[in-house]
C-alpha cells in the first residue's frame, strides 16, 4: 500500500512537474500567510492542560489575587545602609505604576508589638509564666531601683568578690556575663539619651530569644538574613501572567530604578549596596532569553549539518540544494499548519522548530 501510494506521488511530480511546483508554491504562500499567526506562549501555565479541574481552580485564584510569584529584589552590603537604600527603593518603584502594582519593604512591627501575646500558644505562655515567676523576686527588686547609683550598687553586689569571684567561671560563662553587662549599660544610654523612654530593649530581645528561639530578629521589620547583610523586598507586577512581553519589561525597570538609586548615593558620598533579582519572574526571563537564544543557535547548526551531510551524500552542491528545498518548504508548512490548528507554541514545542 505505501510503495503504491509513493510510487503515484512519483509519477505525477515526474509528469506534470509545473502542477506540482505550483501547487507547493501556492501552499507555501498560504503556510507564509498562516504563519504571523503563530504566538510562542512563554508562560508557564501555557504548559498545564486548561481543562484539568485543578488547573482551572488555579487559574481561578490567579484571576482572584493576580500572580501567586513576586519578583525578589535582593539588597546585600552594610547593614546600617539596607533599610534606608530598602526605604528609597521602594517609593522609586512604587513610582513606576504601570509595571509594578505593589512593593512590600517592611512589616508594620507595631501592629504585632500591640499585640503580641494574642499569637502565642498555651505553651509559650505557661513558659513565660514560668519565667516570670521564677524571677519575681529580682524583677520587684529592680523595680524599686530609682536611679544610675541604685544600679551600679545593685550589680557591685552581685559581683562581689567575696561571694563570686572565687568561684571558677569557665570562659563561655564569662563571655555570656560580659555581653549581658554591655546589653544593660547599652540600655542604660539609651534611657539617659532619653528619658521619656518606655520601652525596655533588653526585656524584649530576651522576650523574642526564651519564645521563638531566635535573637536576631529584626525590630524594624524589614526580611534581612541572619547576618544582617542581605535584605529582601517583594515585588508584585500588575500584569499577572509569565508571558516574556510583561516579565522581562519589570525586570529591566528594575534594574535601572535600583541603578539610578545607587548612582544618586554615589552622588551623595554614600556607599549604596548591591540590587540583585531572583523569585519565579527573574528566572522566566533568564530561561526565556535563553531558549530564544539556543533555539536560533540549534536551527543554523542542524541546517547547516543537514546540508553539509547531503552535500557529502551526493557529493555535488546543486543536488544538495534541489534536496535541501523541500525540507525548507515542509518546516514552512508545518508552521502554517500548527498556526491553523493550534494557534501557538509554548516553551517546549517552540524548540521543535
Amino acid at each position: 500500500m505505501r510503495e503504491r501510494l509513493l510510487t503515484r506521488i512519483a509519477t505525477l511530480a515526474v509528469t506534470r512537474p509545473w502542477a506540482v511546483i505550483g501547487a507547493a508554491l501556492a501552499l507555501t504562500v498560504v503556510a507564509g500567510a498562516l504563519m504571523p499567526r503563530l504566538k510562542v506562549l512563554t508562560s508557564r501555565e501555557a504548559l498545564y492542560p486548561t481543562d484539568l479541574p485543578v488547573n482551572q481552580r488555579f487559574q481561578a485564584f490567579m484571576d482572584d489575587v493576580g500572580t501567586p510569584t513576586n519578583l525578589l529584589v535582593v539588597l546585600e552590603g552594610e547593614p546600617k545602609d539596607l533599610g534606608p537604600f530598602a526605604d528609597e527603593l521602594g517609593v522609586a518603584l512604587r513610582a513606576e505604576s504601570d509595571l509594578i502594582r505593589d512593593v512590600f519593604v517592611k512589616a508594620d512591627v507595631s501592629f504585632f508589638r500591640d499585640r503580641g501575646f494574642l499569637y502565642l500558644s498555651m505553651d509559650q505562655i505557661q513558659k513565660l509564666h514560668a519565667v516570670v515567676t521564677e524571677n519575681k523576686d529580682e524583677i520587684e527588686h529592680f523595680q524599686r531601683l530609682d536611679g544610675l547609683l541604685p544600679l551600679i550598687e545593685q550589680i557591685e553586689e552581685a559581683t562581689d568578690p567575696e561571694t563570686h569571684v572565687r568561684e571558677k567561671v569557665d570562659l563561655a560563662s564569662a563571655k555570656q556575663a560580659l555581653g549581658a553587662a554591655r546589653e544593660l549599660f547599652a540600655e542604660v544610654e539609651r534611657w539617659l539619651d532619653d528619658p521619656s523612654r518606655t520601652e525596655c530593649t533588653l526585656l524584649e530581645r530576651l522576650f523574642v530569644s526564651e519564645l521563638s528561639g531566635y535573637e536576631d530578629q529584626d525590630r524594624e521589620g524589614y526580611l534581612r538574613s541572619r547576618d544582617r547583610r542581605m535584605l529582601v523586598l517583594f515585588v508584585q507586577q500588575v500584569d499577572p501572567s509569565g508571558e516574556f512581553d510583561a516579565v522581562h519589561p519589570l525586570n529591566e525597570r528594575v534594574r535601572a530604578v535600583g541603578a539610578r538609586l545607587g548612582e544618586a548615593w554615589r552622588a551623595q558620598g554614600r556607599t549604596p549596596p548591591s540590587v540583585g533579582l531572583a523569585g519565579i519572574p527573574a528566572n522566566q526571563d533568564e530561561e526565556i532569553l535563553a531558549i530564544r537564544h539556543d533555539v536560533v543557535v540549534t536551527a543554523a547548526l542542524a541546517a547547516a549539518a543537514v546540508l553539509l551531510i547531503v552535500i557529502i551524500g551526493f557529493g555535488s552542491l546543486r543536488r544538495a540544494l534541489v534536496t535541501f528545498a523541500p525540507l525548507a518548504l515542509a518546516s514552512v508548512w508545518n508552521l502554517g499548519l500548527t498556526a491553523l490548528t493550534y494557534g501557538h507554541l509554548t516553551l517546549i514545542t517552540s524548540a521543535f522548530t
